[in-house]
């Protein structure tokens, strides 16, 4: 029988201690899983990426939004970004005053707001691990065996929050909402997540800069591409008309010397 996944979390004077024991993979109603298939963590890097990225903050606390640096305001939801902010699917107001974790979704197809969202998250990212937000460190356990990438192992993370923050515990009411369900959950390997947990990470705003760079010399070439192909048109089509027009003089000429003939 399999260990039970363990998460302890507590509040000290304005400073949170967290225990995470891994014991087993968080899905194990896929009990297919076990039938000798090559499996691995569904989200990639999240369980590492929760603590060193500073998304696990959006289960731990809220912000008070009147005490919160104003160049700070904007990582964290209030009444009119619940509903603004992702208009598709509008976060709920249990939300309210937590932190935004934008993912990459399917439908949103504008190259301006993925790149808005992916530079949004790189620079709370950067405060976080500059420890704007406060002190916090984080490491892991392997329990009595080598790493293979599989659990058990431990997870220890202890941070210091400042006084614009106020601990409260987010209480998931789906797996899809649940950061350590997410971040734990396997899948068969090369099949990708049942519930994906599609964060921007920390690499997509250079991607994202790569592509927009692609992109512009795309354009750029293309646009010199129907600037020639125009040049050439125009100069074939001088070409045959002064050709024409030569003609035409031509046989204007013939047509004379005919007449003066006679």
């Amino acid at each position: 029988m399999l260990d039970t996944n363990k998460l302890i979390i507590e509040d000290k004077n304005g400073k949170i201690y967290l225990e995470w024991h891994v014991s087993h993979r968080s899905n194990l109603d896929h009990d297919w899983l076990d039938d000798g298939r090559d499996i691995e963590f569904s989200n990639d890097d999240a369980i590492w990426d929760i603590f060193d990225l500073g998304l696990v903050i959006e289960t731990l606390v809220k912000n008070i939004e009147h005490k919160t640096p104003e160049g700070y305001k904007k990582y964290f939801y209030n009444e009119e970004t619940l509903k603004s902010e992702d208009s598709k699917y509008p976060k709920e107001d249990r939300y309210l005053n937590r932190l935004k974790i934008f993912e990459r979704n399917g439908w949103e197809k504008e190259i301006k707001e993925r790149f808005r969202k992916a530079k949004h998250m790189d620079d709370f990212y950067s405060l976080w691990k500059s420890k704007k937000f406060g002190n916090w460190e984080w490491n892991s356990l392997v329990e009595e065996k080598e790493w293979d990438g599989m659990p058990p192992f431990k997870i220890f993370f202890e941070w210091e929050y400042p006084d614009y923050f106020v601990f409260d515990r987010l209480i998931p009411y789906e797996n899809e909402e649940d950061l350590f369900y997410l971040c734990s959950e396997f899948s068969e390997e090369g099949a990708g997540a049942y519930s994906k947990f599609n964060y921007f990470n920390e690499y997509d705003l250079e991607s994202y800069v790569n592509d927009s760079k692609a992109s512009a010399k795309r354009m750029a070439i293309e646009e010199l591409m129907e600037k020639i192909e125009k040049k050439i048109e125009k100069t074939v089509i001088d070409e045959i008309k002064t050709k024409t027009k030569a003609q035409e003089d031509e046989w204007f000429e013939r047509q004379k010397n005919q007449k003066d003939l006679f």
